[in-house]
């Protein structure tokens, strides 16, 4: 896990299109119910009863980044887990009206909430009911977010037919992001790179399909795979058990990134929660384990079952069966490897603790700022 910072993921942000799979994400000290009262008032209306730790490093960083004051980046991200909770609100009130949530950091990390048409009844009562009206703006939008869902995972599936099979660790080819804050789906074209005859008509089948939907961008660069370690000259995700959130494992094809470790309430036996589009039910999966008979590859098990992102069906996450885990090989937990980095300018440095804990699971936005464990691509 690394410092704090913007990252835009899952439910309300961009979801990277590639081999490495789910990004664990540890919102750190933002859960309402950790927050105090403010009790300042901002044109009339109170403003979010909310405040953070002023020790959390996405309180530090954020101040730091912004050059605002600790007591501001405090309230910032005192009320962003609050707003979270909100959006599943407004998208169950809201239906095909809700255009989505994202936090404007260049506006003082207001709260952003999407409206087609700018039908906005009902919208009102649950924004005042989580005590956010005065830092909360609704925004006319054309598309819903169920539409830029399922425009996202059409472009997602098309990509994947498209793209080659990658190196281990390096991504390649197109990518795709959904765009809330813009109200548009992204397709991003490889800086450096030419496209195969398969990426040129997916790009496109792309255009006739979603239109005005639809926006061009593009991206550069290679995994850095930073969790544990890297093992050279293989250029792996290296760790030894217990196994964690943000380990490495690969099958055939490609790598991914292992998510939480869960327990099954029907049949009591452990899994890794990982992307869905990591690989078909009853791929095997392996991570690379320093100690194994002097470096090497360890099975974990096989995909049991996973939900693709292909259309309708947009949910992606899949489940891998720890089947070494009666042999008391990986020893599960709900555990992410934090390794330690050094403090930079504006960037607060990680402590290394190898078995920090997983306490719960928490939707992220665009703009929110969080903490990340497991491979990145830069752009």
């Amino acid at each position: 896990m690394h410092g704090a910072g913007s990252l835009a993921n899952r439910r309300w942000g961009v979801r990277r299109r590639t081999i490495l799979g789910l990004v664990g994400l540890l919102l750190v000290g933002l859960l309402a119910s950790q927050a105090t009262a403010v009790g300042a008032q901002a044109g009339g209306a109170e403003l979010p009863p909310y405040l953070a730790d002023a020790t959390d490093p996405a309180v530090t960083t954020l101040a730091s980044d912004l050059g605002i004051s600790i007591r501001e980046a405090q309230r910032r991200i005192g009320w962003q887990e609050p707003a979270m909770q909100l959006g599943e609100e407004l998208r169950r009130a809201l239906g095909d009206r809700f255009g989505g949530l994202w936090f404007d950091e260049a506006g003082g990390g207001r709260v952003k909430v999407g409206v087609v048409g700018g039908d906005a009844a009902g919208a009102e009562a649950l924004i005042a009911g989580r005590k956010l009206t005065a830092v909360t703006d609704l925004v006319a939008v054309r598309h819903s977010y169920a539409e830029l869902e399922q425009a996202h995972a059409w472009l997602s599936g098309v990509i994947t037919g498209a793209n080659p099979p990658a190196a281990r660790g390096e991504i390649t080819g197109l990518a795709s992001a959904l765009l809330v804050d813009k109200n548009r789906v992204e397709l991003q074209l490889p800086r450096g790179q030419s496209l195969n005859a398969a990426q040129r008509a997916a790009v496109s089948a792309a255009k006739g399909r979603l239109g005005a939907m639809l926006t061009l961008g593009s991206w550069s660069g290679k995994a850095q795979m930073e969790t544990c370690r890297v093992d050279s000259p293989e250029s792996v995700w290296s760790c030894d058990p217990r196994l964690r959130g943000g380990v490495g494992m690969w099958d055939s094809t490609g790598v991914c990134t292992a998510g939480f470790n869960v327990r099954s309430k029907s049949d009591n036996l452990w899994y890794v929660m990982t992307a869905g589009h990591c690989g078909p039910r009853g791929t095997l999966w392996y991570a690379w384990v320093p100690t194994y008979e002097g470096g090497g590859s360890m099975w974990i098990g096989g995909m049991h079952n996973a939900r693709s992102t292909d259309y309708p069906d947009y949910d992606d996450f899949g489940i891998v069966a720890i089947d070494n885990y009666n042999l008391s090989a990986w020893k599960p937990a709900g555990y992410v490897y934090v390794h330690a980095s050094p403090d930079k300018p504006g960037v607060a440095g990680t402590t290394e603790n190898p078995l920090y804990p997983i306490k719960g699971v928490s939707t992220s936005g665009v703009g929110m700022r969080v903490c990340m464990s497991g491979g990145a691509s830069s752009q």
